[in-house]
């Protein structure tokens, strides 16, 4: 099943993405960056989330720049 690969956020502590499928299904995908990855590892968390959730996303890391 084909995918794409959308980059939400990178800071200096984490990292996050979603994962949009052609059946229109959601991932979002958050782990652990930089500092944090080396003293607790990945720590990733995955969820599945719909439009109102991504634009809710979108909301906060307007808010954040």
């Amino acid at each position: 099943m084909r995918s794409e690969l959308i980059d939400v956020y990178q800071g200096s502590t984490t990292e996050s993405w979603l994962v949009v499928y052609e059946d229109g299904r959601i991932q979002f995908h958050q782990e652990n960056d930089g500092a944090r990855f080396l003293r607790c590892g990945a720590e990733a968390v995955d969820e599945w989330i719909t439009l109102v959730d991504v634009e809710a996303l979108a909301r906060i890391r307007r808010m954040m720049h």
